[in-house]
């Protein structure tokens, strides 16, 4: 090739390394290495795709000088206009002055960046703006000196989606999160809120994860609250989980405060969280290996009820200790030791350490149709009380348990409506006896009764506490029969369930004597009728439904119903209703319903409509309600929501409601990937998933 400037008219393209130039007139300057490119102007690199007024490119340097065009970022939805670029190949950076940015698709622009500086690093897929402006609908919404954001959808640093929103409680209340993406391991959430009438609170996510240990750091905290005389207000949860000695051993920690008992109350944005009357704290560590189980845990509550009488506040462990082993041996035979030792502790109250060890031994014979079980448990127990008015001694128990347990298995085939079944039948008997022991003179820690269901009628004991089944501080005496029968039936073909369906009941062949104080048992021969069921009338439609009725009375004890309807992924509706009978005359029955939904709107494309209710039958009242609507598009979500749940009484008795609207807009490609404020929506739909996230 000559000296000098060489020029090429026509359809030009040069192709260098990784980089490619089209225009329809291209010069080139051998001594320097610059090619100037006029006409109809295109670049093409593995990070960028230009096309413009002019390119003047230098091959020694590796840099591209842009003007007045488009550009399409290589691995991303990134695109826009800029006056000018400055590609650098070697570094892979562009930079680009007075810009605009958007991932929309040109039909649909809804939303652009408009800023007069832009940096994007396409190695790392960052990008960092100056100066800019957000334009929705071509209208200014937000303005940022800065702001740093990814241009793909790994998991990168950014601003989230800011939230904006109004109760009578806290006035205006916007929250604005920002994700750092710390390491592939690590991430944080920062999330300011600002409340009208409250101040502003800074809230705070951190999360971490390996292939032995993972937790969660949570923590808020408002300085000055206007609305409580500037008193500092704080909430601080932290979780952790870690395996080691080859997965066989796990420590869980868990830690919950708060500053006052009002919290919840002021600060929870739902009926659950709004009525927490403990928060738990404990520390656990469990290591099973070859049949031998240990286990330790120190439990603590935090207590959220004002003036709450010392004896109605739960116990400290500090700690309980528990060591069991289970020796197999040829035959069917199994021996196995349970034991665990308990220190309880109260201030200024009975403290005590409760001892107790439980050997037992168990034949099982197995055939294919046919499962028997018998099994017997000698459980001794020891307390050693610490009593301030001297009212509990140190006190022993011994108690023998006595099960067999049998199930028979029956299955077949066969054809309905062109259709191969498959259908079980398992009927079931299990019988129980349990000597009475008075154990009126022993303390209660950690013990209640035990609700009686389709589950718990097959257990050898009728009250709760110790590991051990039997270790804790009363032994139902028993001597009864618990007779039941569960059946499933499927598509031969799929496996598909159909139906399932089980009912059982306990016939109790002696009264039953040891008792909780202050409470009494019925002594009835005939033990309530537990019935539960699920019908899938299709792929689509499940109904479940539960039953417990009283033979003698023949009242209804307890029912449940509920409905799934699940055509696709972003349509849902879940509809429930529940019925519990009081359990005395000074109580009211529990009669509720509830609902929640998500359905999309056919006339309006990417929208739907969500919502969700429930209402009490006998109060007449609405315990929890939330509606609204929310659009997807490929690029920009927004919701609108409306609260209202139920945050207790007033001094006259009178309930009190917080009533609240939040909007949420969201702009894909310009926030991070993050946890921001929990939506509504994916608690009482977790089922259901947005399109946008």
């Amino acid at each position: 090739m000559q000296a000098g400037p060489s020029q090429f008219q026509g359809n030009v393209e040069v192709i260098k390394n990784s980089q490619s130039i089209r225009a329809e007139v291209v010069t080139y300057d051998k001594d320097t290495g610059t090619y100037n490119a006029e006409g109809r102007a295109h670049l093409w690199d593995k990070g960028m795709v230009w096309a413009g007024d002019t390119i003047k490119f230098d091959s020694q340097k590796e840099i591209a000088l842009l003007s007045d065009g488009k550009y399409w970022l290589g691995n991303g939805p990134g695109r826009g206009s800029a006056s000018k670029i400055e590609h650098d190949s070697a570094r892979d950076i562009s930079i680009f002055k007075d810009v605009e940015y958007t991932t929309c698709p040109v039909t649909s622009e809804a939303w652009r960046l408009h800023a007069s500086a832009l940096r994007v690093d396409h190695s790392n897929d960052r990008a960092s703006a100056s100066n800019a402006i957000v334009r929705f609908m071509d209208v200014p919404v937000f303005y940022m000196p800065y702001v740093n954001f990814p241009t793909t959808k790994r998991r990168k640093s950014g601003f989230l989606a800011p939230v904006f929103g109004t109760s009578n409680e806290s006035g205006f209340d916007t929250q604005l999160p920002y994700y750092w993406n710390i390491a592939p391991s690590r991430d944080a959430t920062i999330a300011p809120r600002l409340m009208q009438e409250r101040g502003v609170m800074l809230d705070g996510e951190y999360r971490y994860l390996n292939s032995t240990y993972s937790g969660t750091i949570n923590a808020e905290y408002l300085s000055g609250d206007n609305i409580r005389n500037n008193e500092d207000r704080s909430y601080l949860s932290i979780e952790h989980h870690q395996l080691f000695l080859g997965n066989r051993a796990r420590l869980d920690l868990l830690f919950n405060n708060v500053s006052d008992n009002e919290y919840f109350k002021d600060f929870g944005n739902t009926i659950g969280a709004s009525s927490q009357a403990f928060m738990e704290r404990k520390l656990e560590f469990t290591y099973n290996n070859l049949g031998t189980r240990f286990y330790a845990v120190t439990r603590d509550y935090q207590t959220l009820i004002d003036d709450l009488p010392a004896a109605y506040k739960p116990y400290k462990l500090l700690p309980r200790v528990e060591l069991g082993h289970t020796f197999k041996t040829k035959g069917g035979f199994e021996a196995a030791i349970k034991s665990d030792a308990s220190y309880f502790y109260k201030s200024q109250s009975l403290s005590s350490i409760r001892a107790t060890a439980a050997p037992s031994l168990a034949y099982s014979y197995r055939k294919p149709y046919l499962q028997v079980i018998p099994k017997i448990v000698v459980a001794h127990t020891e307390y050693f009380n610490d009593d301030p008015s001297g009212v509990y001694e140190d006190q022993s128990r011994t108690v023998p348990i006595i099960s067999i347990d049998a199930t028979l298995f029956a299955e077949r085939n066969f054809s309905l409506w062109g259709k191969t079944l498959f259908q079980t039948l398992e009927p079931r008997a299990y019988y129980l006896y349990v000597p009475k022991v008075n154990q009126d003179n022993l303390p209660i820690f950690d013990t209640g009764a035990m609700d009686i269901n389709t589950h718990t009628m097959y257990l050898p004991h009728r009250f709760s506490g110790g590991y051990t089944q039997f270790g804790g501080d009363r032994i139902g005496d028993a001597n009864r029969m618990t007779l039941g029968v569960s059946s499933r039936l499927s598509h031969k073909d799929t496996g598909r369930q159909i139906m399932s369906i089980g009912i059982g009941q306990v016939f109790h062949l002696d009264r039953r004597e040891i008792t909780l104080p202050g409470q009494t048992y019925s002594n009835k021969a005939l033990s309530n009728l537990f019935a539960e069921g699920e019908i899938n009338l299709s792929s689509t439609t499940k109904i479940t439904g539960s039953l417990v009725w009283e033979p003698e009375s023949k009242k209804t004890e307890r029912k449940a119903i509920s409905l799934l309807y699940q055509p696709e992924q972003n349509t849902i509706l879940k509809a429930a209703y529940r019925f519990t009978r009081a359990p005395n005359s000074w109580s009211q029955n529990i009669e509720q319903v509830d609902t929640s939904f998500r359905f999309p709107i056919p006339t309006f494309k990417n929208t739907s409509m969500i919502g969700q209710w429930s209402y009490t039958l006998h109060d007449k009242t609405t315990l929890e309600a939330f509606g609204g609507i929310e659009y997807d598009s490929c690029c920009w979500s927004i919701s609108v929501i409306g609260q209202r749940y139920l945050n207790g009484t007033n001094i006259s008795s009178q309930p009190e409601f917080i009533t609240g609207m939040f909007i949420q807009l969201r702009l894909r490609g310009l926030m991070g990937l993050g946890k921001g404020r929990d939506p509504l929506i994916s608690r009482h739909l977790p089922e259901s998933r947005s399109p946008f996230d």
